[in-house]
């Protein structure tokens, strides 16, 4: 769930296969993204034409562009919300569980299954920072298993939760 301004709310779907926009003034419900019950996978054109498979995380950079996880199937979509286009920014390595946009970098911090990446809109790439193994240590051997949320503290600190290994 991310706000896009103080009376709107985007929040992902997963079992029903949609972005959901959330009016606080109007108070209602309605369908943003995608067709809600309909699993697909067709990423690029307008936002209601668009088929999803499983939006998890959701995230906005504060100006016009909602990013988007599709966790069963490793890709990070965006949506311009000023003309409602949808397009794939990439597939990453590992599914996507929670996103946030940084604006200092301008890149999408994401937690995954195993670990923790970034990825560049711009350059349309991913980044593994670390991946979770086995055990307890060094980032590189975290043990991190399905990241449950992702905060960035301070400038150059982020926070991973692990719902499975209760860290």
């Amino acid at each position: 769930m991310t706000h896009i301004n103080d009376s709107t709310i985007m929040a992902t779907s997963k079992d029903n296969h949609c972005i959901e926009e959330m009016s606080l003034s109007a108070q209602n419900v309605q369908t943003y993204a995608g067709q809600c019950g309909e699993s697909g996978s067709i990423y690029s054109g307008f936002r209601l034409l668009l088929r999803l498979t499983s939006p998890y995380g959701v995230t906005f950079d504060g100006t016009s562009t909602l990013y988007i996880s599709l966790n069963s199937i490793r890709t990070l979509m965006l949506i311009n919300l000023n003309d409602g286009a949808g397009e794939l920014v990439c597939q990453t390595s590992s599914k996507i569980r929670i996103i946030r946009f940084d604006v200092i970098s301008g890149d999408v911090f994401a937690s995954y299954d195993d670990g923790f990446g970034q990825i560049s809109p711009s350059s349309k790439s991913e980044q593994m920072l670390f991946r979770g193994t086995s055990g307890i240590g060094s980032l590189e051997n975290t043990g991190l298993k399905y990241g449950g949320g992702l905060e960035q503290m301070q400038a150059g600190v982020r926070v991973v939760a692990d719902h499975q290994n209760n860290r």
